[in-house]
């Protein structure tokens, strides 16, 4: 019965290659032009539900903005748990390293670089290693790699050091420094540890203090980040421009789809986009699961019942993701039942499932939260077409958490 319950991040699911930047040229070009010039202090936030292309949209982005003069970084929060310390170590590094390579040949014999090592060493609390080899013709190379000191710091304090070390090698370098944070609403949890309580706080003051930096965010936690950027009584209102991906239009959809679906017609893209709509994630997995004569509704209800299928295995993911320790709870899931047949009244839910509906609306606007659930005139909805169908589909019904 709980089958998809422990569905790890690492399952095949996420081992699809990410799609080709199909008509996201308009979002691209808004932020190289922005981000581009030095003199123009400019952060953004990239939002839109999983897999619908943020990440592809932040590697063309770093891709493109590598041929700039401009120092670039790019940290994925959803492959590491960093707590503020790690991120700080991390992001020191890696800006460190993006410096090195913007650095002509001539600069990076030692000295060549003693101004910038000067530079660095008035950070407070902050150490310079440095390894010393030959590149190609046999001239030294100085590797410069500033470190936090041994000492155990604060995580307030880490953090507002890396975002300083990265204003201090912007003015070092003169160079614009532009810092990617993919799935940052991870920063959101290091509210729980020690000192770091009031961090969006910290980060609003951080991001006031940068000089000639830019900071892009992207996450999928839609309906947090949405208030966090744009809520007015939010630390960070006004710090962030909001950029928010949504599906592909149907003739970019259908597009991505026969571009993966082999010898799929026009017809059958037509009938996907019906089904899934344009989302990119979604189209890549029909396309792949594609066999010879099986009908496309047969495909994505295989695809959905299936334990092994992507889309179950999808589904089965972000329940977990969403709900954590939530999902043993079954009045979450039993709510998310009831609104996949139809139930959207809080009157008609508490009916179906049996909780009263003061307890009930608390619970619903727990799942508005976690993006599960949306809230539209009064009555209560999924927000994914692919999730109301999950558990809608009687197959699924067998093997999913539901019941």
């Amino acid at each position: 019965m709980q089958a998809g319950l422990y569905v790890s991040k690492h399952i095949c699911f996420l081992t699809y290659m990410q799609p080709n930047i199909i008509n996201r040229e308009d979002i691209l070009e808004k932020l190289l032009q922005a981000l581009t010039q030095r003199r123009l202090k400019s952060n953004y936030a990239v939002i839109g539900p999983r897999r619908i292309g943020k990440t592809a949209i932040l590697e063309e982005l770093e891709r493109r903005l590598a041929e700039s003069d401009a120092i670039v970084t790019r940290i994925d929060f959803s492959k590491y748990g960093y707590d503020p310390t790690e991120f700080s170590r991390v992001l020191i590094d890696s800006l460190t390293k993006a410096y090195q390579e913007k650095l002509d040949p001539a600069s990076r014999v030692l000295e060549g670089v003693r101004h910038a090592v000067a530079e660095i060493k008035k950070l407070r609390r902050m150490r310079v290693e440095f390894d010393i080899s030959l590149d190609e013709a046999g001239k030294p190379v100085l590797t410069v790699r500033p470190t936090l000191v041994t000492r155990e710091l604060r995580h307030a304090e880490s953090f507002e050091q890396a975002f300083s070390y990265a204003s201090r090698l912007a003015s070092a370098s003169g160079k614009k420094v532009i810092i990617m944070l993919d799935e940052a609403q991870k920063i959101v949890e290091w509210t729980r540890l020690n000192g770091m309580k009031n961090v969006m706080d910290l980060f609003r003051s951080i991001i006031d203090e940068l000089d000639e930096v830019s900071v892009v965010l992207s996450g999928s936690r839609v309906h947090m980040l949405r208030n966090l950027f744009a809520g007015s009584g939010s630390p960070l209102f006004g710090r962030f421009t909001l950029i928010e991906v949504g599906p592909l239009e149907k003739r970019d959809a259908n597009t991505l789809y026969l571009r993966n679906a082999l010898e799929a017609t026009e017809n059958e893209a037509n009938k996907v986009y019906q089904i899934v709509g344009g989302h990119p994630f979604y189209l890549l997995v029909m396309a792949e699961a594609r066999r010879p004569r099986e009908r496309v509704a047969e495909r994505y209800r295989r695809l959905l019942t299936d334990v092994a299928g992507g889309l179950y295995l999808y589904v089965n993911y972000i329940l977990r993701e969403d709900l954590g320790s939530k999902i043993t709870e079954t009045n979450y899931v039993k709510i998310l039942g009831a609104l996949a047949y139809g139930e959207r009244k809080v009157s008609q839910i508490a009916e179906r499932i049996g909780i009263q509906a003061p307890w009930l609306t608390r619970y619903l606007t727990r799942l508005i939260e976690y993006d599960l659930v949306k809230k539209t005139d009064g009555e209560y909805e999924l927000k994914d077409q692919i999730v109301n169908d999950y558990f809608r589909f009687e197959d699924a019904t067998k093997n999913s958490i539901y019941y």
